[in-house]
């Protein structure tokens, strides 16, 4: 907790220190595009969805996944 602590900075919100630091690139390194579409295949197919379902994705982060949900023709 002291780590993170240190990354703050009092004139930013927590969310404005987060992403400018190199933990962040450290951490979601690995994230992108292709890892998002994997993870969306997958819980499409597992939650049975339709096309003409409307899904609401809470954001955080690029879009990644709704911009791939979005290109399957979700709403």
């Amino acid at each position: 907790m002291l780590a993170f602590k240190k990354i703050m900075n009092k004139n930013k919100d927590w969310f404005e220190s987060w992403f400018d630091t190199s933990y962040y690139y450290i951490l979601y390194a690995h994230r992108d595009y292709s890892e998002a579409q994997k993870f969306i295949q997958n819980i499409t197919a597992v939650l049975n969805l339709k096309k003409d379902d409307i899904l609401l994705d809470l954001g955080c982060g690029k879009g990644r996944h709704a911009i791939y949900l979005n290109s399957l023709g979700f709403n």
